[in-house]
């Protein structure tokens, strides 16, 4: 006796198998990024520091003072600030469990 739901169980999990694949590799390929990079959690001392770098960026954006950057400065900028949007559009990501837009209720 068979309702064909095992089949089509089996497919899916089947078209899954390249996406998990493409999920370990990803994995592994940010540990080794995070190694390689020594990256990990600011430390309590570390805090002072950047928000000085911060505010000092911000005040010579306020001032004007950006337009005698060197072009070293601003693309370590863009990194960061690419970097920083990344972040931010991944956090969005999870929080609202999709790629693109809201689940919303009609």
């Amino acid at each position: 006796y068979s309702t064909g739901t095992t089949e089509k169980k089996g497919s899916f999990v089947d078209s899954l198998r390249p996406v998990i694949h493409y999920l370990k590799v990803g994995r592994e390929f940010t540990k080794e990024w995070w190694k390689r990079e020594k990256l990990g959690p600011p430390s309590l001392d570390a805090w002072p520091e950047a928000q000085k770098t911060f505010y000092q960026v911000l005040s010579e954006i306020r001032s004007g003072a950006f337009t005698t950057w060197g072009r070293k400065e601003v693309v370590r900028g863009s990194i960061m600030a690419g970097e920083a949007a990344g972040f931010f559009l991944v956090g969005e990501m999870i929080g609202r469990r999709s790629l693109i837009g809201y689940k919303l209720d009609q």
